[in-house]
């Protein structure tokens, strides 16, 4: 019989006050820390329901460790979108995928004249995605400007920030996926829509490195500006790659018909989300920019692909003349659309087709062409390290690219030692399987990049659920793998309890499970902050 998913994406209660797990096993003495998580948690208010994964209601949650004991926590993210939900009892937030509810107390003709009316507009601001760290402070995500400052022991909402404040020209969207230099200062793509549609590329300098220790974005600058490929359809993206010089940015062929977007009143009228704006043009395939970090050029020579989309990056890095850039890939963009409540409910992720499953991959870049090289010729065919990676040059002096699979199980939301390696050259990628279907219910992978190989660890049984596995460095450790692994385990058995699993990083074998007395929503992403 099928397992039942619905209780994944069934309202959850929050609980605020830190509850002990019981361990089974011993928690390294070294592991002191809080792993913060953040899920869509909250699908139904009222009589209205979010249709999508990437519209519920942000919960935060907190796995708190201490002198070998784990304490577990909750609380919802009180955005603006959270408060005017709460206050009308129903959806008047729109989201990603889901437009917001009329009033149930007009009638027909007061609900179609109130598609005219103006008023303050309610921020985008349920981040629900991810964490940024800015100094010492820590903000939630999602892929809006609209930020919320978080207490990181008590989980409130401290603050809304918004990034375009900050920014010397306009921005619509951002990633929730920032990265970091060594000085911890934060890069970030966006997207400026109009007329004149720009992919935007930023800095925010890390405010404990200047006289400012606010840990606000004060200190934002404008590195680059790329103007989208088709102007009236750029690219929907949800990160980006980023090595020691270079942006990195897979513009895919998954496409934001702007003329949809661009109009509220036909929005409205005709219940038109965000979600049913993206359109899948394969023809177009990929293009691919490279942004000089330092001086906000783009590299002129083109690089294109055959059409993929991705939702994430592994790690990019500079090597012997070329920009090495691993990701997961999907070959059909339509998955984005297939994320709805209802499929995941039924369990969608367990019987998605190939063309949906993603892959860990490997993409090559070479930064130079010889000077008499020819078009036909493969740029990579004289790198050992390049494997079945090809650069061939065009006719019109462009580099067509193709890519290599790294590991033959499809994975998702690929961390590493980020402190460590990333931006360098590298070796290890930890990934989960979610809900991907497996004969040995495979849980957790650790790919060796370099040899192409992979060890798992197991999940008890196919009804449990395999969250974001986040990598925590031993002190002092000296090799890349020297570590553990944090991941929650969701479990759809209501005999069951979840737990939080510690890995070792180097085996994949289990250090210890703590038991978790609530059910635990299905996370995107986590942060760590050491004690």
């Amino acid at each position: 019989m099928p397992a039942d998913y619905r209780s994944l994406y069934e309202n959850f209660d929050e609980n605020p006050e830190p509850v002990v797990c019981n361990v089974q096993g011993e928690i390294p003495s070294w592991l002191n820390g809080t792993l913060l998580r953040n899920a869509p948690a909250m699908f139904t208010v009222g009589e209205s329901t979010y249709e999508h994964l990437f519209d519920g209601l942000a919960l935060m949650q907190r796995y708190y460790i201490e002198d070998g004991k784990l304490y577990y926590s909750t609380r919802y993210l009180r955005s603006d979108c959270y408060k005017a939900n709460m206050a009308a009892q129903r959806i008047v937030a729109g989201s990603f995928g889901t437009s917001s509810f009329p009033d149930p107390c007009k009638n027909i003709f007061q609900r179609f004249f109130s598609h005219f009316e103006t008023g303050p507009q309610i921020r985008h601001d349920n981040d629900v995605v991810n964490f940024v760290q800015l100094g010492d402070e820590l903000y939630a995500t999602t892929e809006t400007p609209e930020m919320n400052r978080i207490n990181i022991k008590t989980l409130e909402t401290e603050e809304r920030v918004s990034l375009g404040d900050h920014m010397p020209v306009a921005v619509h969207t951002a990633t929730a996926h920032q990265h970091y230099d060594k000085e911890r200062n934060v890069y970030n793509i966006g997207s400026r829509f109009g007329k004149n549609g720009q992919y935007v590329m930023i800095k925010t300098t890390n405010p404990l490195n200047t006289e400012n220790k606010n840990g606000d974005f004060e200190k934002t600058e404008l590195i680059a500006e790329i103007p989208f490929s088709q102007n009236l359809y750029p690219s929907y993206y949800h990160s980006f790659g980023m090595s020691e010089k270079y942006f990195i940015f897979l513009e895919t062929p998954l496409m934001i018909n702007t003329l949809k977007l661009a109009s509220p009143f036909i929005q409205k009228m005709f219940q038109i989300t965000f979600n049913d704006c993206l359109e899948w043009h394969p023809k177009s395939g990929v293009n691919i920019h490279v942004v000089d970090k330092s001086t906000g050029k783009k590299f002129e020579r083109s690089y294109k692909s055959a059409a993929f989309f991705t939702f994430h990056h592994a790690n990019a890095y500079e090597y012997e003349g070329c920009i090495i850039v691993d990701f997961c890939l999907i070959a059909d963009g339509n998955a984005v659309q297939k994320l709805t409540i209802k499929e995941m409910r039924r369990g969608f992720l367990t019987e998605e087709t190939e063309l949906m499953r993603p892959y860990l991959t490997r993409l090559i870049l070479p930064l130079e062409v010889p000077e008499d090289a020819k078009p036909g010729d493969n740029l990579l065919e004289k790198h050992a390290f390049a494997g079945k990676c090809t650069a061939v040059l065009e006719a019109d002096g462009s580099i067509r690219i193709s890519h290599e699979r790294l590991a033959d199980i499809a994975v998702e939301f690929p961390r590493i030692n980020y402190e460590m390696v990333n931006t360098e050259k590298y070796k290890y990628v930890y990934a989960s399987t979610v809900q991907f279907r497996h004969t040995d219910n495979a849980g957790i992978i650790k790919v060796d990049v370099d040899n192409k190989t992979f060890i798992q660890w197991n999940r008890d049984h196919e009804e449990q659920t395999c969250s974001e596995p986040v990598f925590v460095p031993t002190p002092g450790g000296t090799e890349e793998d020297d570590g553990v692994l944090l991941c929650p385990v969701l479990n759809v058995r209501s005999e069951e309890h979840p737990f939080l699993v510690i890995l070792d990083a180097k085996t994949l074998k289990q250090i210890a499970r703590c038991e978790v007395p609530y059910r635990i929503p299905f996370s995107f992403h986590a942060h760590y902050m050491p004690q």
